[in-house]
């Protein structure tokens, strides 16, 4: 009991200092892995590819392999769970940071997975970084559209890293900063994070860590919501799809979706209080909001949405209509010539992730 009232007031404590800060430190996410993403647990080992789907988006992810040192293959694993999501802002971050597509690795990561509360190089979480790390590295995806249109499909595969040449301890030869360990992520992915980057707040990953589904609801809100012009309700059906598992789909299952996602949406909101959704009878109700990291079209409406609480009056609640990408994948009954002005064409990814 004491040691719940304890995670309880910590939490409360970095929910308030999350709530008054005043230059978040940014990471990022991109559109198509905010609309869609990897398993939350490992799946079994007999499982050759897994699902995930968001309306008329899947994510098929194939596991990577390896040499078994025995000339064979085997399996490398499904990338799961928290650590993957972490691995992918920092990767991000890093990318959209250097603008380029060699990272490299040095103290820079292990000072990000500190920084988000796990423990220090040495420990377990070390082992675990590597495990994951390797997994999303190894990992083909491939991106699917379907519509509503039989006349029409749309798709495209891609992995996140094209290489990779990592020290994982110190040496006789130094340590790793110094031995030069860095990854390369694929020309496609990178274009992904350059073209269509979602920010993400640091603290707000860092309190939600503890959950791979509220780290999924928080990214996908934070993109989804501001680009709402008028309120909208999910169905159950569609978010078990999206937010749920590959498992049974009987009445029991259902309704032990619909009480952990309420349940995460609590939190998820006391992280981002400026997120209008609801759950009502049919699904989940999502109304235009503010995005949760500032922008300067958005730092004024903040400060008269809190003025207007504080006298009671309606809230502002948005600027000006965001306009969607031009360069996302146009639905066949919307499509429309590209502006002259376009520049070079976007990556197979960048086509594949519909507003």
């Amino acid at each position: 009991m004491a040691r719940a009232k304890t995670d309880e007031h910590q939490l409360a404590l970095a929910i308030e200092e999350l709530r008054t800060e005043e230059q978040p430190e940014l990471v990022f996410s991109t559109r198509v892995l905010t609309q869609t993403n990897l398993p939350y647990r490992n799946p079994p080992k007999s499982t050759e590819s897994w699902e995930r789907r968001n309306g008329d988006l899947r994510l098929i992810v194939l596991p990577g392999r390896e040499s078994d040192g025995n000339g064979g293959v085997r399996f490398v694993g499904f990338p799961f769970g928290t650590m993957p999501r972490l691995l992918l802002a920092w990767i991000c971050r890093e990318a959209l940071v250097t603008n380029s597509k060699v990272l490299e690795l040095g103290t820079s990561l292990n000072g990000f997975v500190r920084e988000l509360g796990f423990a220090s190089a040495g420990s377990g979480h070390t082992k675990r970084v590597r495990d994951q790390l390797k997994r999303l590295l190894y990992a083909e995806l491939r991106i699917e559209w379907t519509g509503n249109s039989k006349l029409r499909e749309a798709s495209a595969k891609f992995s996140v890293g094209s290489g990779m040449n990592v020290w994982w301890s110190p040496t006789e030869g130094g340590n790793p900063a110094e031995l030069g360990s860095s990854i390369v992520l694929t020309e496609d992915f990178f274009k992904e994070i350059v073209e269509h980057p979602v920010p993400l707040n640091l603290k707000a990953l860092k309190i939600l860590a503890g959950s791979p589904m509220r780290l999924d609801m928080y990214a996908w809100f934070t993109y989804r919501l501001h680009l709402l012009d008028r309120p909208i309700t999910v169905p159950w059906q569609v978010m078990r799809g999206h937010f749920g598992s590959n498992g049974s789909s009987d009445r029991r299952a259902a309704y032990e979706f619909k009480r952990d996602f309420t349940d995460h949406l609590e939190v998820v909101k006391e992280v981002y209080p400026e997120a209008r959704v609801s759950i009502v009878e049919r699904g989940v109700k999502m109304e235009p909001s503010l995005p949760h990291v500032p922008t300067r079209a958005t730092r004024g409406l903040r400060a008269a949405q809190r003025a207007a609480a504080s006298a009671g009056k309606p809230a502002v609640v948005r600027a000006a209509p965001v306009q969607p990408a031009l360069d996302g994948l146009v639905m066949p009954e919307t499509r429309r010539a590209r502006p002259a002005a376009a520049k070079a064409a976007p990556s197979k990814t960048a086509r594949l992730a519909p507003e």
